[in-house]
């Protein structure tokens, strides 16, 4: 997954907000469309986006808080010739004027840049007790548009689900605690989603920013802009006569000078809209539209974790240790280690300068997205195209492996793994046994078993037992645990059908009976490794295939899969080389990454079987008649009915409370679930098939 940022202007007008963008944002205040219309966009400057957004991440030598000397204008007397007195004025002009602009100077690579490296910098408050407490920065959350001179509400964000299109209104608060100026280069407010995946003790997290969004009047900037419609400010003139809120005695602009000033308490007022969906580069190469969708929270990360005072943010959503999607604000104040003369002392290098973060604040909250009407209008392409988008990869690979193996400069047949059809004999060997029973369409689940009659002299198999339901993914609407939503019902009806026939026309005996079926909620996490993006979309068809008496899984469907095309590559690239198996590179890297894969299942059960419903209204599995189908001696028997999912049935035995987070997949983490549905046959054995569901939010 590639870093991307987002940058913003107090409003974050992203494109392709569509008109339910503020469905959520009244329910509980947090914006309005009134405040929209009183926010002001700027397009920034290039100036400004070098300065703010593409910010080097070596800094210059230049010191910009020393006010350049004032020269006095030529008299119209002087000696000096017109073209020289141009000239000395353009030099004075260049002096005067805020950081001239070099544009012959390429620009910054956002990977290169401070902002994009934040994770990666120093934290020197964590070094210096003194430098901790000589600044206190905290950052508050308001219902609607905070205001100068207005007294707010506050919000708690980690007690709220936030959505596309919500506004998330506030300020930053930056307290000099000191009696001497603290100088600083960089302040910046933002709006991060951070991916964070820490599956190695022995290494450092891989953490990598999705969402990154700056606001640039909350932020330090050379000119006093104006936030609001109301506002009518000179950029570059004296400070606003407005700029101190008599509210809370706190100053709303920030010095030019780059210097928190003593005992003044400092207020930047912020506004973020979050985005429908991520943009396109963030997927790069594959640019699978899934991954372009913004995650949920999901775990908790380390820096949320490390500031011990959120324990609203601690909801068991099964996720896999060391791995978090996290939401935050932040503030920070950051300098150079010059500024700070012990910092460098023990760095011999020639430019021994580097940038600090000299103090930090972050607030954390809870976003799950919702699914809009064009996604899910979309859903059934979208999950075609995914299919294709996989069988391409195999097909790719299987004919690089088929021309190389079949030639001579490789070795011989023995040499070549088994075909794969040889690993799964039971369901073919039962349907060459029993050709009686119809095999399953493409559009039907369908397992098939034999059944076995037990006895003291053994075990006899006595007919064929099938359990079939359509093939198609169930969705099933997102319920917030209740500190976050109102209590909402989540039900979902599954149709069954049951074949039994016997093996030597036993038309006087009677089919088993069959009492019960139980159901349990499969939630799958799967996870890459760090710097391997997933390549394809997941699909419910990648992790089973309702094969009965087989390794019905994704490790072995999928993983395993690519684990003996890597082998084989490997054992052509040592024989041929790689360059004359001309296999693009990126190949190589799905191949790879898909045979990688983690993948961590956590299972939750029902406290009771699930309830049956007949096409009469029977509401026992037993009451529900067989009906026959008799034809030369041989006698069909077939049981139709639904099952009832009640989802919140579902127990886990280590967790009294969780929260399912809507399905969800990008370039490193996917999360799906399945429903494994049982029957409890009267042998003592038990038939399963799985069934996929897509847990979503709608909006309302």
């Amino acid at each position: 997954m590639k870093e991307v940022r987002q940058v913003s202007i107090s409003k974050n007008d992203i494109e392709g907000i569509g008109d339910k963008s503020n469905q959520y944002c009244d329910q509980d205040g947090i914006a309005s469309t009134l405040d929209e219309d009183i926010i002001l966009n700027i397009l920034p400057s290039y100036h400004m986006y070098q300065n703010q957004i593409s910010r080097n991440l070596i800094p210059s030598a230049d010191n910009f808080r020393i006010r350049p000397p004032i020269y006095e204008r030529a008299s119209s007397n002087s000696v000096v010739g017109a073209e020289s007195s141009s000239e000395n004025e353009s030099a004075l002009s260049d002096q005067v004027s805020p950081r001239a602009v070099d544009y012959d100077t390429p620009a910054t690579l956002w990977e290169d840049s401070v902002l994009a490296n934040t994770p990666k910098l120093r934290r020197v408050f964590k070094e210096s007790d003194s430098i901790k407490e000589s600044l206190e920065l905290k950052i508050q959350v308001t219902q609607g548009l905070a205001k100068i001179g207005q007294k707010p509400k506050y919000v708690d964000p980690l007690y709220k689900e936030f959505h596309q299109g919500d506004y998330i209104n506030g300020y930053v608060t930056i307290r000099n605690t000191t009696e001497t100026n603290i100088p600083f280069e960089i302040f910046d407010v933002v709006f991060d989603g951070v991916l964070t995946l820490d599956d190695e003790p022995d290494k450092e997290p891989h953490v990598t920013k999705f969402l990154n969004m700056l606001d640039f009047n909350a932020s330090w900037n050379d000119g006093f802009l104006n936030r609001l419609t109301t506002e009518d400010r000179n950029p570059h003139g004296p400070c606003p006569d407005d700029a101190f809120d008599r509210f809370d005695n706190t100053m709303t602009q920030l010095s030019p000078d780059k210097v928190f000033e003593p005992g003044v308490t400092y207020k930047k007022f912020f506004t973020f809209k979050i985005p429908q969906k991520l943009l396109d580069s963030i997927c790069v190469p594959h640019r699978l539209v899934k991954h372009l969708q913004l995650p949920p929270t999901y775990g908790t990360s380390s820096y949320e974790t490390a500031q011990g005072n959120y324990p609203g943010s601690l909801v068991e959503d099964f996720s896999v240790s060391g791995t978090s999607i996290s939401y935050s604000l932040s503030a920070r104040v950051i300098s150079k280690a010059s500024e700070y003369p012990w910092l460098t002392t023990k760095n011999k290098k020639e430019n021994p300068d580097e940038y600090v973060i000299i103090q930090e604040t972050n607030s954390f909250l809870r976003f799950m997205p919702y699914k809009n009407r064009l996604f899910r209008l979309n859903q059934e392409s979208i999950l075609g195209e995914s299919r294709l988008v996989y069988k391409n990869i195999i097909w790719n690979i299987e004919e690089k492996i088929k021309k190389w193996e079949n030639s001579k400069e490789v070795v011989d047949e023995t040499d070549k793994p088994s075909d794969d059809t040889a690993l799964e004999p039971s369901t073919t060997k039962l349907r060459q046994l029993y050709p009686k029973v119809e095999t399953s369409s493409s559009n039907m689940y369908e397992v098939i078993a034999n059944y076995v009659r037990k006895s003291i002299l053994g075990t006899k198999t006595i007919g064929v037992l099938s359990l079939s339901t359509p093939k198609k993914e169930y969705q099933v609407d997102y319920f917030p645990i209740l500190k976050y939503g109102v209590d909402r019902e989540s039900r979902l009806e599954v149709p069954l059908e049951i074949n039994f026939m016997y093996t030597d026309n036993q038309t006087f005996s009677k089919p088993p009976n069959i009492k019960t079926v139980r159901a349990e909620l499969v939630v799958c996490t799967i996870s890459s490794k760090k710097k391997l993006n997933i390549p394809v979309v997941i699909t419910h068809d990648m992790l089973f295939e309702n094969k009965f008496g087989t390794n019905d899984n994704f490790e072995s469907l999928t993983i395993g899969r690519f684990q003996k095309y890597a082998m084989r590559l490997n054992s052509i690239i040592q024989k041929v080389g790689v360059h004359k198996l001309d296999l693009d590179p990126s190949l190589l890297d799905d191949v790879k990454c898909i045979a990688n894969l983690k993948c961590n299942y956590v299972n939750l059960h029902a406290d009771k079987a699930v309830q049956v419903r007949g096409n009469s209204g029977e509401k026992s599995l037993e009451l529900i008649s067989w009906n026959t189908d008799r034809s030369a001696n041989e006698i069909k028997y077939t049981k139709k009915f639904n099952v009832c999912i009640d989802f919140k049935m579902f127990k886990h035995k280590e967790a009294s409370e969780f929260n399912l987070v809507p399905e969800f997949q990008n370039c490193s983490i996917a999360r799906l679930y399945y429903l494994n549905l049982i029957l409890d046959l009267p042998n003592g054995s038990k038939l399963h098939i799985k069934v996929p569901i897509l847990i979503q939010k709608d909006v309302e």
